[in-house]
C-alpha cells in the first residue's frame, strides 16, 4: 500500500526541520523515500539533525540552509 505514496526521486524542503513537528515531517518524508533539505536559521542545529536523519534513513539530507535578516 505504501508504494503508492513513494517519494523516491523527489526532494523535500522542510523549514524548521531540526526539532519538533518539522523534524517529524522531515523524518516521514525521508522514510517515504524523499531526499530532504532542512531549512533553518540555526545552521549548526540543522546540520546535526540532517546527519542524524541521514544515518537513520539512508537518504540524502542537507542541513545547511540559513535565512538572511
Amino acid at each position: 500500500m505504501l508504494e503508492k505514496f513513494s517519494l523516491a526521486g523527489r526532494t523535500a524542503l522542510v523549514t524548521g526541520g531540526y526539532r519538533g513537528l518539522g523534524k517529524a515531517f522531515a523524518t516521514g518524508l525521508a522514510e517515504a523515500g524523499a531526499d530532504v533539505v532542512i531549512g533553518a536559521r540555526d545552521v549548526a542545529a540543522s546540520k546535526a539533525a540532517a546527519a542524524e536523519l541521514a544515518a537513520a534513513t539512508g537518504r540524502t539530507v542537507v542541513g545547511a540552509v540559513s535565512y538572511t535578516q
